[in-house]
Order: structure tokens, then C-alpha cells, then sequence
């Protein structure tokens, strides 16, 4: 499965991905606002195996892609896109990360806008969710520009990292 943009390429991860991928999955700045990582080099490799062993038995509705450029096929990210298992009537679930080299350059909008899309042709799917720290500013631009509203928060309901966080709720009724 591969999801074309101007610029982009969302496409199944490859193990010779595992330098570009560590280059995120391995940021504490990259990932402060996720609940996960960042891991160590070994984790990363366990981690992009597991996905790649484990694509022809994945579930169709789950879509776990890596960024990458058009001009020279260099990792610049990664997403993923859930679709509910049983479509009729449900919604999909977005998230991404950028490698902190490219934070600025629109790719993580490009890449959601893409995702988007995709998620536009599937049968049975009524929008897009998505949800981000609200401190995150840049991820709720990025998911505004996609014309994403935030419907809502959950007030301090985990902690990740050391503090409770507050997550703001988005969605996009197709």
C-alpha cells in the first residue's frame, strides 16, 4: 500500500529504513509529546522488524507508513492511519511524526492531508480523528490546516513523561 502526495511518499516501512526511523524514534524532542519512546537503536531495529515481519499478517485497516520524499526517497517521518475493523459507520484515527531535521517544511500536513484522503475513499468511514497534547501547537496547526476542528478535551488524564497532560480531541466529518 503506498498513498502518493506532491511531495511525498507514504509507503511501507523496509528494514534499510532503520537509520531514518531511529532518527525520530530515538529524538526525546521529536517525541515529547508522545506517550512512547524515545527508544534506543536496538528497540527501534526490534521495533521496524516486528512491523515488517508482520505487514502481510496486518489487518487492512491499519495503515503504519513511513514518510518519504519524492525528490530523493529520504525518510522524513512516520504515520499511521486506523481504520475501525468493522467500517459501517466509524471513524478513522490519525497520527504522525517528523524527524526534527524537517519540523517546518509542511510534510507532516502533506502527509495527514494524504491520509485523509485515503481515509475519504473507504467505505463506511464517516471522518478523521485525531488527538494532541495540548501543548503541542504545531500538531494542532498541522491539524487545522486540514480542516480538522477541535471538538473537545480530556483534562489531565495520563501522565507521559512526568506530567499529566491535557488532550484536545479533533475530527473531520466527511
Amino acid at each position: 500500500m503506498e498513498i502518493q502526495s506532491p511531495r511525498l511518499f507514504l509507503r511501507p516501512y523496509a528494514l534499510t529504513d532503520l537509520e531514518a526511523v531511529h532518527a525520530f524514534q530515538g529524538d526525546a524532542d521529536a517525541l515529547q509529546y508522545e506517550p512512547w519512546g524515545p527508544h534506543a537503536l536496538e528497540t527501534t531495529r526490534s521495533l521496524l522488524q516486528r512491523n515488517v515481519a508482520l505487514r502481510a499478517h496486518t489487518q487492512p485497516w491499519r495503515l503504519e507508513l513511513a514518510i518519504s520524499r519524492r525528490l530523493d526517497q529520504q525518510v522524513v517521518g512516520g504515520c499511521v492511519l486506523a481504520l475501525a475493523a468493522i467500517p459501517k459507520g466509524s471513524w478513522a484515527t490519525l497520527g504522525y511524526v517528523i524527524t526534527r531535521k524537517y519540523w517546518g517544511s509542511g510534510y507532516a500536513t502533506e502527509a495527514a492531508q494524504a491520509l485523509i484522503q485515503y481515509a475519504r475513499t473507504q467505505a463506511g468511514i464517516l471522518g478523521v480523528k485525531a488527538i494532541s497534547d495540548s501543548h503541542n501547537i504545531a500538531s494542532q496547526r498541522v491539524l487545522e490546516k486540514c480542516g480538522m476542528e477541535c471538538v473537545g478535551m480530556v483534562a489531565e488524564t495520563n501522565e507521559v513523561k512526568g506530567r499529566f497532560r491535557d488532550m484536545l480531541k479533533y475530527e473531520l466529518v466527511f
